[in-house]
């Protein structure tokens, strides 16, 4: 079986929506072509529905980045061997900085700002996250 490839998000929209009518034997075949294994033998119906429209999505539109999957994979060892989990701190951000992104085409700012609430508030379109003064 050949991997389909989607061409849009509606396409991948409705390619997970019909996972949900596939029978089981269907969706182990799914797997197979996806992942190029058996699938696990006593795995439930669910899980292996979350796999293969998360392998279609990987596919489609990228999976991880290095820098995550390595942060899992080493994660996966600490909890494995009974070592604390310890994940690094958040870069903080300082009053005035301005948060971009794209998304879908359209860019999104967010300005951060300090206020004596922890309010989050929208000012000329623009969201702005508030901080509480410590």
């Amino acid at each position: 079986m050949q991997a389909t490839k989607y061409k849009s998000r509606e396409d991948v929209g409705r390619e997970f929506t019909s996972l949900a009518d596939l029978p089981v034997s269907e969706l182990k075949q799914r797997w197979r072509s996806l992942y190029r294994s058996e699938p696990p033998h006593r795995v439930s119906r669910e899980l292996l529905t979350r796999a293969v429209a998360y392998k279609i999505q990987e596919r489609t539109f990228g999976g991880l980045k290095p820098a995550t999957r390595k942060l899992l994979l080493r994660l996966g060892d600490d909890a494995r061997e009974g070592r604390p989990l310890k994940l690094a701190a958040a870069p903080s951000v300082s009053p005035g900085t301005v948060l971009m992104r794209d998304w879908q085409g359209t860019t999104h700012e967010v300005k951060v700002v300090l206020q004596q609430n922890s309010a989050a508030t929208v000012e000329g379109g623009k969201r702005s996250i508030c901080r509480k003064r410590t």
